[in-house]
């Protein structure tokens, strides 16, 4: 279970960082839709991908 709040820890830290790190950039390129579209179509993959290490973790006991 270790690994599995670990790896979601990293990615959640990863998109913070992306986040933030892009935010001086929506003026210039891109719309704020796409900006946020990006930031909860990340989050909801790291959700998943979640759900799924605990259900592969569940399945080996």
């Amino acid at each position: 279970m270790k690994k599995i709040n670990l790896t979601t820890l990293v990615l959640s830290l990863y998109l913070i960082g992306i986040s933030i790190y892009s935010y001086p950039k929506i003026g210039v390129d891109a719309s704020l839709g796409e900006y946020v579209g990006v930031i909860v179509s990340t989050a909801l993959i790291i959700i998943f991908l979640r759900i799924l290490q605990i259900r592969k973790y569940n399945s080996k006991k």
